[in-house]
């Protein structure tokens, strides 16, 4: 039997007290109405899945349960929705996954609904209803990170790393938060010295690199030679009978598949997200699922998820470079948690710090560094933390 995971709302004898006022279960097909104005009402205005059901159905509708993957509180008087906590599954994409990893996304209480238990009691209903192995969320207020922690969750900041085009005059989305700089001081504050400048790997990575001298136990890139040599190495874009091959060769996450990729990136509704695979020789080393992003005349590049053992992201700088200058675009970057960031610089790769911003929002465009929490809980020794852009609903239009 699953151990449960969210112990800590047992015996809350207040959550059970609201089944004669509330119904609480999920969402009935023909309630997405009362979903969408809950959600344009009460959560945010003009949001997208309240004016686009096709969204809403290809996130939240699950066709195997003929229902939505969010939960209600039904007012038995009034027949209305006072919250509603709504949750993503990598199964949403493939039923065939079996392992329950829960993505909860938008949590809401009506602002004029001042009742006790009334938001976990949703928590309580999905632990009950579902053995639910691991719960991630990505993109939280600091009203629910406190009550994540206070449930035992591990809690923390997504890291931002980014390699900048340095072929551009004149940037657009890049800029230091103290004064807007001109591109060319934006340039040389950004560029070539972190990228040339080769850091210590952590030992478990280090002592697994293929790259490594096996004669000397040397490993080329804590050396002075670039990090961007591609060792022979080529990016190639992937429709989905080469990415069908090509992942096969590689080990996937443990809440997802194939079937699952092809569905969440290639058969997106409204994205076209772009796929690479790094090859040397015949061997495929890693897959990055990318999207471009514009705003105006400019754009950049995001890495949004990612397949392959981390390591196999090294050697392919200047690949990634010319993929820029391909694309013309300002540059790449990759949110992500629970990642190598030591070999992610060796990689070529700079983390945004101090005084840099790079926008998070493209829908509309602003220019404006935004932290997204994280919180992480699971019950299985097997389930890693590490979350990617296109993880829980980060990566989804905004707007129509």
């Amino acid at each position: 039997m699953m151990e449960d995971i969210l112990k800590e709302l047992n015996s809350k004898e207040y959550i059970h007290a609201l089944d004669d006022a509330y119904d609480i279960r999920f969402c009935r097909t023909d309630e997405a109405p009362e979903l969408q104005r809950f959600i344009d009402t009460h959560w945010k205005k003009g949001h997208i899945f309240a004016h686009s059901k096709e969204l809403l159905d290809w996130q939240h509708y699950d066709k195997e349960n003929d229902r939505y993957n969010f939960v209600v509180s039904k007012h038995r008087e009034s027949g209305e929705i006072h919250s509603i906590l709504g949750f993503v599954f990598p199964s949403q994409f493939d039923p065939h996954i079996e392992e329950t990893q829960l993505w909860p996304c938008i949590w809401k209480v009506r602002d004029d609904v001042h009742v006790k238990g009334l938001g976990i009691s949703l928590y309580y209903y999905l632990k009950e209803a579902i053995p639910i192995e691991t719960i991630s969320i990505i993109g939280i207020s600091d009203i629910a990170l406190s009550i994540y922690k206070s449930w035992g969750f591990e809690t923390g900041l997504m890291d931002h790393f980014f390699i900048l085009n340095d072929h551009i005059s004149d940037y657009k989305m890049v800029c230091s938060e103290a004064a807007f700089l001109p591109s060319q001081q934006v340039k040389e504050q950004l560029s070539a010295d972190i990228i040339r400048t080769p850091r210590p790997l952590a030992e478990e990575v280090a002592g697994n690199l293929p790259l490594m001298d096996e004669g000397t136990g040397d490993c080329p890139l804590t050396d002075l030679a670039p990090v961007s040599s591609d060792c022979g190495c080529r990016l190639e874009p992937l429709d989905e009978e080469h990415f069908r091959a090509a992942a096969e060769g590689l080990i996937l996450p443990r809440y997802k598949s194939i079937r699952y990729y092809l569905n969440r990136f290639f058969r997106h509704p409204v994205y076209q997200y772009d796929i690479y695979g790094a090859f040397s020789g015949n061997s495929i080393q890693c897959i990055l699922v990318t999207r471009l992003c514009r705003s105006g005349g400019a754009c950049c590049i995001r890495i949004v998820d990612f397949i392959g053992k981390e390591e196999g992201i090294l050697g392919i700088y200047r690949l990634l470079k010319d993929l820029l200058y391909e694309k013309n675009a300002e540059y790449l970057d990759f949110v992500v948690a629970g990642r190598n960031e030591s070999l992610l610089l060796n990689a070529g790769f700079q983390k945004k710090q101090g005084k840099m911003v790079l926008p998070h929002y493209f829908e509309p465009f602003l220019l404006k560094n935004v932290e997204l929490s994280y919180a992480f809980k699971t019950v299985s020794p097997d389930a890693a933390k590490i979350f990617y852009k296109a993880d829980a609903d980060q990566d989804r239009p905004n707007l129509l």
